[in-house]
């Protein structure tokens, strides 16, 4: 629904901006230390990455609202982490 009112409003659409980027920027922080424990590769930009993560939990969200199915929606998302290797670090081969 927000996605629509900004589509229609471009002041809606500012504050949309703003605060997604606030959101992206705490789950960056979480990536940062991912890349640093080593668990996702290091070599790749943390912002596109927490952009992707943000999507993919949030469209995996939705499914599991409207198909009223969380598993189908887990299974979603263990696929699109062991599928995306440039992720991973190469010890997690």
């Amino acid at each position: 629904m927000m996605s629509e009112l900004g589509m229609n409003h471009p002041i809606v659409a500012q504050t949309l901006e703003l605060e997604f980027s606030k959101l992206i920027a705490i789950i960056e922080q979480s990536v940062v230390l991912a890349q640093k424990e080593g668990i996702l590769n290091p070599n790749l930009p943390s912002a596109p990455i927490a952009e992707m993560l943000h999507s993919s939990f949030f469209g995996a969200l939705t499914r599991a609202k409207n198909c009223q199915n969380n598993q189908k929606s887990l299974q979603s998302m263990q696929l699109l982490m062991q599928s995306v290797p440039l992720l991973q670090t190469s010890s997690s081969d």
